[in-house]
């Protein structure tokens, strides 16, 4: 999706970890309306609400699939973002999801110093156990809040990110969520634990 202001995070649980190919992958922009995104290559769709622009990645070597613009958004140096990342794991070991997590964790804490975890949550994406990271980090001094998805399916890892800078976060959450929670293996649709008003919470000061 052209620049992306954050970097992305390859979450590598062991020295052998390797992203998936994508060279083989065409950047294919789509119309700002509602629709649903099928990849067969990898066995997994996600739909989107009108307004929502979808585009496959170009060619690289960071596990980028596709990506998914808010509303009004500049393509070429998005703010409000969805990615979908895949990542291989080591095929000697079998990576647990908590063990995946705590890697992720790490990752992110040595990546950037003012990292802050706001909220974990279990939850089911596609049909199998996921987890939900909600933190915050500075981006050349803009806060943003990050919401990240995953799962772990033969080897690979999963992940979904809602990238926001926070004074817009909650503007695009509805949509962002509304998107997240149609990822789905074979037709199979994520769902969260619990029910109740989604998960905003309150800015928080920096040092």
């Amino acid at each position: 999706m052209g620049a992306i202001a954050l970097g992305l995070i390859i979450f590598n649980v062991t020295a052998q970890c390797s992203v998936v190919d994508t060279n083989d992958t065409v950047a294919v922009p789509v119309e700002s309306s509602s629709g649903i995104y099928e990849n067969s290559t990898y066995g997994f769709s996600m739909s989107y609400p009108a307004g929502w622009i979808v585009k496959e990645a170009e060619p690289n070597s960071l596990g980028m699939v596709v990506g998914f613009l808010a509303p009004d958004g500049d393509i070429n140096n998005p703010a409000n973002y969805i990615t979908v990342q895949i990542e291989n794991l080591p095929a000697s070991q079998k990576i647990a999801l908590n063990e995946y997590t705590s890697a992720v964790i790490s990752s992110l804490k040595s990546s950037y110093k003012d990292f802050k975890l706001l909220a974990t949550k279990d939850l089911t994406l596609g049909d199998l156990p996921g987890k939900e990271l909600l933190y915050t980090i500075d981006n050349a001094g803009t806060p943003y809040e990050i919401l990240l998805q995953y799962t772990i399916k033969d080897n690979k890892a999963y992940a979904l990110t809602y990238y926001a800078p926070e004074d817009s976060y909650a503007q695009f959450e509805d949509g962002a969520r509304e998107i997240l929670s149609s990822f789905g293996f074979n037709g199979v649709k994520s769902t969260t634990e619990g029910s109740g008003a989604l998960l905003t919470p309150l800015p928080f000061s920096r040092s």
